[in-house]
């Protein structure tokens, strides 16, 4: 019995990366049958098919070695799926913790009061304004911040094909959205099986964002970035509602004229909350020399920036070739620079009492960078 107890609070340790709680709290843990002699563990997943297997399993065995010592070798450790019973209660569980309420704000409030919303919108396509979405998402999290990213751009969603994800894991009614690159992604996109137009009117696409926000587990959340769709539109109303307390936007434009002036249409939607404006695209870095060549123009951003009383955050560099702007010395460079921006921007609002209906210390998301 003593054996047994101190396996399971060993267990309490590991947590599925996923849905952000521990494995004996989510009922994963089926079997703890221990003792001097050594014994049998059994953990179900809810998939066999999950990318972040590997990690819990090591961390199940590190854990056992941890409470027992030599006798974890003697113990018999098996990983299987959960059936669509535990599933169930699996379910049952998280709604519990993530229940429904009648408040038209998201239900990511209900359990990340402090979240922080990072809007990231434009005024046209074709900016990069999803590019950017998923690397300053990325950014925050490797600077150890827990961040979800909504793809709020339900007929133009290119977050999936960005990152690379292939699917959402769907337990009973919840929705558990992929982790890739430290950040939980959640898109229209990944119940698609092929690319195919989504045709919705109005009322469709506010069911749709409500769903990809209040259906999904999204666990602990320091930061959500939403990628809108490009313009003033119905999806863009909803997020004001649907987010109504601690969001912030950050505009994307290039530094062509024409992109320049519509971004600035967008921008004065939500000139109070607006940190700045971020020019994409603004030159073309030689490899070789480290020449920078503005061949998309010069001076949106910052045009863009001025008419609405706000900061140019950066000018990033474009990048060809795909992958992570991070990844480039350049765009990652700048991208940097950006996050360090933002955040002091979103700490000296909150200062200057310009969320008042929301006066809270920052905390967490501006901690200096993890050692």
């Amino acid at each position: 019995m003593f054996e047994r107890r101190k396996v399971e609070r060993a267990l309490r340790a590991v947590i599925d990366p996923e849905l952000g709680l521990d494995i004996v709290t989510l009922g994963m843990v089926r079997t703890i049958d221990v003792g001097r002699g050594g014994g049998r563990v059994e953990v179900a997943l809810t998939t066999s098919a999950c990318p972040l297997t590997d990690r819990i399993q090591a961390d199940v065995r590190r854990a056992l070695e941890e409470a027992l010592g030599e006798a974890a070798a003697r113990v018999e450790l098996r990983f299987t799926e959960m059936t669509a019973e535990e599933k169930k209660a699996l379910a049952d569980r998280l709604l519990m913790r993530h229940k429904l309420s009648n408040d038209a704000r998201s239900r990511i409030y209900r359990h990340n009061p402090e979240v922080r919303i990072l809007a990231v919108q434009s005024g046209k396509g074709g900016v990069g304004k999803s590019t950017l979405s998923a690397n300053l998402a990325i950014a925050l999290a490797r600077r150890g911040h827990r961040v979800g990213v909504l793809d709020a751009d339900i007929y133009g969603h290119s977050i999936p094909r960005l990152v690379g994800l292939k699917g959402a894991v769907v337990v009973d009614v919840m929705t558990v959205p992929p982790v890739v690159h430290g950040v939980k992604w959640m898109s229209i996109g990944l119940f698609q099986e092929q690319n195919l137009p989504i045709l919705w009117r109005g009322p469709m696409l506010t069911k749709t964002l409500r769903h990809l926000s209040d259906a999904v587990y999204w666990g602990p959340l320091d930061v959500l970035v939403l990628d809108l769709p490009p313009g003033t539109g119905d999806l863009a109303l909803d997020v004001r509602e649907l987010f109504p307390a601690r969001r912030y936007e950050v505009l994307v434009t290039t530094p062509e004229a024409t992109a320049a002036h519509v971004a600035e249409r967008a921008g004065a939607m939500n000139r109070s909350t607006l940190l700045g404006v971020i020019e994409n695209m603004a030159s073309v870095v030689c490899r070789h020399c480290g020449a920078r060549d503005r061949i998309f123009g010069e001076g949106g951003g910052r045009a863009v920036a001025e008419a609405l009383g706000v900061p140019l955050l950066g000018e990033v560099p474009f990048v060809s070739g795909g992958g992570l702007l991070l990844d480039d010395p350049h765009a990652g460079a700048a991208l940097s620079a950006v996050v360090d921006r933002l955040l002091e921007r979103i700490a000296a609002l909150e200062a200057s009492g310009a969320q008042a209906a929301e006066k809270r210390p920052l905390g967490p998301l501006v901690l200096a960078r993890p050692n």
